[in-house]
């Protein structure tokens, strides 16, 4: 994502106290330590109920039964709501001994596994997520125990939880504030080295802005439920299966996605090198720091374990004799960033690369002449440390926040490392190179997005490899370099390299067609960005003759763009099913249009429509602000490109259908009943709607909307034309976690 910069925060003197802290709270000595606590009350709350059982002063009257309670336990059982009058005497309620659970040193036991879990996650590397399962644990023992323990008279558990919650909330805070927009507001707190969405891809990260832990979710989400329950409004067993439901949905997104590298499947000849220049560090503001208070202390060995930051420098290089052949589609944003600019002129001008530089953090946009002066030192200073020609060009990809130059000397110092990394390289880097490659393209991603492919051309096997990154401000509108101005959309980068002999021509010719067919087709917010580029590398690595490069006369030219298209479709769904708070994928269809242009204004016009997004976050088969959304699309008119001269929707012809989508094949209703096509418009006619059927179809993560135009209506003098066009965008619906993440959220 882009944005603009943040504004500086006011000078403040480092804390040592703070800074001691958070220090410690990389170390999960301190969840172990609370969660040995625990374990150490359990034996001696064990032999106390085993004493309390045989002690002949609890069988006796109520009246010395109640002397031996604490003058605390005597005002709580005065004023209890939990006791009922049986005969003059009090007993507990079913409630009572509901909330009641477990024995104390079970739950003793319980709550010192789970603080350990917290303990645990931390060593693994993520502290904030460590510190939540400590807090959200602690807090759920004393919303269902608390009050029953007083009662008790034996108040001392719920001092040991509360003082528990009390440090997990104090450590859960610190590595908060240090990860977002607040740090460098508090002393102490300055912006870690670690991004955000690292912190995501990781084990025990959650894909959210929050980083609540997977095990902290859960026990927040029951502590939600126990308030809501004493106050008489406990949720429905399927509103909370759904909530579950979504969680699990959106937590799974980078186990189910990340796919590892089969090693035969990576093109030849190109290297692949990544690490850490601290970009977004050097070009965000900080606390001045006090002259007075001496440096800052060094990080232990086990603290700079667990704040290893995310790649946010990577070059990818063909090794090949001759550069390789090189495309690009890029936004048609008037404020095209430095990148942009420089690495179409290259593209247009010379249609070969050596390599491609990609930075996150920064994305080099509206910085004026210093931007684009930086872009071309990139551009030579690449060609110096791999002591190539300066004829052999470097094309850049950035991404990050605008209107802040590139931090030159933070890049050139990372530089050198890179370079050596892809000399000490054979023709193929490794799928461990090329995954962290990978994740150095991200910003707001929850995970990489990396594919390969293999494909045959007259016989040979070739090889594709593709990156992209992506998750909010997405709806692209790119082309190829020699293109005028025209819409602004889109924050999206990828690459695509193949060992594949094609002439630079052609393969533009071929990823002008994927991309309008791929990238343009998808939409998380609609909303527009400076730096949305895709490029394309083929390296030839065969070296075939010139003369027998693929040209667009060439036979097997239309299979190489068909595979091209459907590789640049799997790379641009990952970015839909990463969209920013997203629950649900949903495909929409548009057919019986006069052309594939007029189709895909149709389909993208539903796919940005946020009502239409917010109903199917809700399940709700809402057609009407889908018909809404047709009804008002900008179909391409006058002179402009794919305009169907004499052409109108007629609205007595649209149908709207809801489809089950191919991965519903395995699943199931409510009664083993396969899911069916559902009708919700016919022919411009409402049809009867059963919610039931609807509402069990838009529950599926993955959603279909069919809307069939059937032909139009032509212009009399255009009377006895078909219309059989068809077009397919992928969108995502609109989450109250997307809100949360874009409410407070600065690249």
């Amino acid at each position: 994502m882009t944005s603009t910069p943040n504004n500086p925060a006011s000078p403040s003197s480092p804390s040592p106290i703070i800074s001691l802290a958070k220090r410690g709270a990389q170390d999960p000595l301190y969840a172990y330590g609370l969660s040995a606590l625990f374990w150490a009350s359990v034996p001696v709350s064990f032999l106390s109920a085993h004493s309390d059982a045989r002690s002949p002063r609890l069988a006796s009257s109520s009246g010395h039964a109640a002397a031996a309670k604490s003058p605390l336990a005597k005002a709580l059982d005065a004023h209890s709501l939990d006791t009922v009058k049986t005969a003059g005497q009090k007993v507990a309620s079913p409630k009572t001994i509901l909330r009641g659970g477990l024995a104390p040193f079970w739950q003793l036991a319980g709550i010192g596994s789970l603080i350990g879990l917290g303990g645990y996650i931390t060593s693994q590397g993520d502290p904030l997520n460590g510190a939540g399962t400590v807090t959200a644990w602690s807090l759920l023992y004393l919303a269902f125990h608390g009050y029953p323990t007083l009662r008790a008279g034996k108040p001392w558990p719920i001092a040991l939880t509360l003082s528990t919650a009390v440090v997990g909330a104090g450590v859960h805070g610190i590595h908060y504030f240090d990860r977002t927009s607040w740090r460098g507001a508090i002393p102490g707190l300055s912006e870690s080295a670690t991004s955000s969405s690292s912190d995501r891809a990781k084990p025990f990260a959650s894909s959210t802005t929050t980083s609540q832990s997977s095990s902290a979710v859960p026990a927040l989400m029951l502590l939600s439920t126990a308030i809501a329950a004493r106050r008489g409004a406990v949720r429905t067993a399927a509103t909370s299966s759904a909530s579950m439901t979504r969680y699990s949905s959106t937590s799974s997104k980078a186990t189910r996605f990340v796919k590892p590298l089969d090693p035969s499947t990576i093109p030849r000849g190109f290297a692949a090198a990544y690490g850490y220049a601290g970009i977004k560090a050097a070009i965000s503001p900080k606390p001045v720091p006090d002259a007075n208070a001496g440096p800052p202390p060094s990080p232990s060995a086990s603290t700079a374990a667990t704040t290893t930051p995310k790649p946010d420098l990577a070059l990818i290089v063909s090794t090949t004799s001759k550069p390789a052949a090189a495309a690009g589609t890029f936004t048609k944003n008037v404020f095209k960033a430095a990148p942009v600019v420089l690495s179409s002129e290259i593209i247009a001008q010379v249609g070969r690369a050596r390599s491609i530089l990609v930075n996150s953090g920064c994305a080099n946009a509206v910085t004026g002449q210093q931007g684009l002066e930086d872009a071309k030192r990139c551009d030579s200073e690449v060609a110096r440390l791999l002591k190539s020609s300066q004829e052999d060009k470097t094309v850049l990809l950035s991404t990050g926040v605008i209107g802040v130059p590139l931090p030159m000397p933070a890049i050139e110092a990372k530089l050198p490392d890179l370079a050596e990394q892809i000399q000490q390289q054979g023709e193929v880097s490794s799928p461990e190179q090329w995954h962290e490659t990978s994740r150095a393209f991200m910003t707001t991603d929850t995970f990489p997005k990396l594919r390969t492919r293999v494909f045959q051309l007259d016989g040979q096997e070739y090889r594709m490899l593709g990156i992209d990154k992506g998750a909010g401000m997405i709806h692209p509108n790119m082309a190829g370099p020699s293109s005028a101005g025209g819409a602004l959309h889109a924050t999206l980068l990828g690459l695509i390299a193949t060992d594949a002999p094609i002439h630079p021509t052609a393969l533009q010719s071929a990823l002008n067609h994927a991309v309008a067919r791929s990238f343009n087709c998808i939409s998380v917010d609609g909303d527009m960005s400076t730096n949305d580029t895709i490029l394309a590398l083929a390296n030839n690595h065969a070296q075939v003759p010139d003369s027998q490069l693929l040209t667009e006369s060439s036979a097997s030219y239309a299979q190489f763009r068909d595979v091209l298209t459907r590789f640049c479709i799997e790379l641009a769904q990952l970015i839909v099913r990463d969209g920013e708070g997203a629950e649900k994928f949903v495909e929409v269809q548009v057919k019986g249009a006069p052309n594939w242009e007029t189709a895909h204004a149709v389909a993208g016009s539903v796919s940005t429509s946020a009502l239409v997004k917010c109903a199917l976050h809700g399940g709700d088969a809402n057609w009407g602000r889908i018909l809404c959304a047709v009804g008002y699309a900008k179909l391409p008119a006058g002179e402009s490109e794919g305009a169907a001269k004499g052409w109108s929707i007629d609205p007595a012809k649209v149908t709207v259908r809801f489809l089950p989508p191919s991965t519903a094949a395995s699943v199931s209703g409510a009664n083993g009943e396969a899911f069916k096509p559902l009708v919700v418009l016919k022919n411009g006619a409402p049809q009867p709607v059963d919610e039931t059927e609807a509402g069990r179809l838009l529950a599926l993560e993955d959603i279909v909307i069919e809307v069939d135009l059937q032909g139009g209506a032509w212009a009399d003098v255009n009377g006895g034309k078909e219309a059989k066009a068809s077009a397919t965008y992928w969108t995502c619906d609109f989450s109250k976690e997307y809100v949360a993440i874009n409410g407070d959220y600065r690249s």
